[in-house]
């Protein structure tokens, strides 16, 4: 399954709240080193793993998403349950990033 950008908060708030997906997001920013190692990673696991939602969210581009979920640094890899953040892997690291969406989709 492709990567899902949402278009507003509104948007990102419907797609973390789909029944009965285990839900991946990735909050990046266009401009950190560590963001632009993450999101192939990302986009190979969301290949991968396509019974699950893989989400990424521009930090400038919604706001409210990093100061909801009290995000500071980027990137930072979300897992979401029944509509709710379960745990947050911070960095841009492959085999870290691959550990948490492993451990979190099967």
């Amino acid at each position: 399954m492709a990567v899902i950008v949402p278009s507003d908060f509104e948007d990102f708030y419907r797609l973390i709240n789909t029944p009965g997906k285990v839900i991946f997001v990735l909050m990046y920013a266009w401009w950190c080193w560590g963001s632009q190692n993450a999101m192939p990673t990302f986009g190979e696991l969301s290949d991968e793993f396509k019974d699950c939602l893989f989400i990424k969210v521009e930090m400038e581009e919604i706001p409210d998403v990093p100061r909801i979920y009290d995000l500071d640094s980027t990137p930072a890899l979300m897992f979401f349950r029944n509509g709710g953040r379960a745990d947050t892997c911070l960095g841009g690291d492959r085999e870290r990033l691959e550990q948490f969406i492993r451990m979190w989709a099967c």
